[in-house]
């Protein structure tokens, strides 16, 4: 799965592995927060597209997160591993965020969600079961506007600790 999961563009990181950072807009008014990504239809009216590599998908959200803004703990620094050509910001979950994660994911075959912060999905994220982890780790190559406005947004959104 991790090979093909490469393959294919996606991240592994700290214990979830991301689909993708996307700055998708949300035709209806979504609330922040973590949410159940639903089989879409065609007659669906909810469907949203998100980039994942150079492929455009559409995903279909629940009406209301399954968590809302209290999940985010911390949005982290921004940071550049230049040897390794990546852009990286972390955003810590909060304790009871995870729990709850653990519980769905323990509970049902649910393992895909979608952050969506500001009327727009962060990124989809698969649930790693093998090594499950409190922070969402979005990266992406140096240079990415993408992962530079995700994380101007979330820091003035949720500001570091202290």
């Amino acid at each position: 799965m991790v090979f093909l999961a490469r393959k294919a563009g996606l991240l592994l990181a700290a214990g979830l592995m991301l689909v993708s950072l996307a700055a998708a807009p949300v035709e209806q008014e979504y609330p922040d927060g973590l949410y159940f990504i639903l089989p879409c239809s065609r007659y669906s009216d909810r469907p949203m597209p998100v980039m994942i590599s150079l492929i455009t998908q559409s995903v279909c959200l629940a009406d209301q997160p399954f968590i809302g803004t209290s999940a985010v703990e911390s949005v982290s620094t921004l940071f550049e591993a230049d040897e390794e050509n990546i852009i990286f910001f972390d955003i810590t979950l909060s304790n009871k965020a995870f729990e709850t994660l653990q519980k769905i994911t323990a509970a049902s075959d649910v393992q895909t969600f979608a952050f969506v912060s500001g009327g727009s999905i962060v990124c989809l994220f698969f649930w790693n079961e093998d090594d499950p982890s409190r922070i969402l780790r979005i990266e992406s190559k140096q240079g990415s506007r993408k992962v530079q406005q995700a994380h101007k947004q979330l820091s003035a959104r949720f500001a570091l600790p202290g």
